[in-house]
């Protein structure tokens, strides 16, 4: 079930819980953490980090993550951004924004803010190219 990550973090905070962030590299490994996490019948954290690209693309890590959050009985949240330079964490987030948008109309305080990064990511480029 597709969840966002104030939700889940809220609710973990009130149980005092963690959630595991945990960092697929392919379609089994998602779907590992997915069957665990319905086992244990808590939310997850997909993540996927740039350092596995070479085995999976961003847009390839987007969809299996899509369909997880689509057909997991517990709560899941997608993250896509762990990126290690800016051209991939901003090409996460817009594929985060992009995702959401075709989902369902994303809450304005979380589009807002997915904006907000770009716009910051955008302005720390420039500067680092000034120096």
């Amino acid at each position: 079930m597709k969840a966002y990550m104030r939700d889940v973090l809220g609710k973990a905070k009130q149980g005092n819980f963690a959630i595991p962030a945990t960092n697929f590299i392919d379609w089994n490994s998602a779907k590992a953490y997915v069957e665990m996490s319905e086992e244990l019948n808590l939310p997850l954290i997909l993540a996927f980090a740039q350092v596995h690209s070479p085995y999976l693309s961003l847009e390839e890590a987007a969809s299996i993550g899509k369909y997880f959050q689509e057909k997991a009985k517990t709560p899941v949240v997608l993250h896509l951004d762990h990126g290690q330079d800016l051209v991939f964490i901003k090409k996460a987030l817009k594929k985060m924004l992009e995702k959401q948008k075709r989902l369902l109309k994303l809450p304005m305080n979380l589009e807002l803010m997915l904006k907000q990064k770009l716009v910051l990511l955008e302005q720390m480029e420039m500067y680092r190219k000034m120096k």
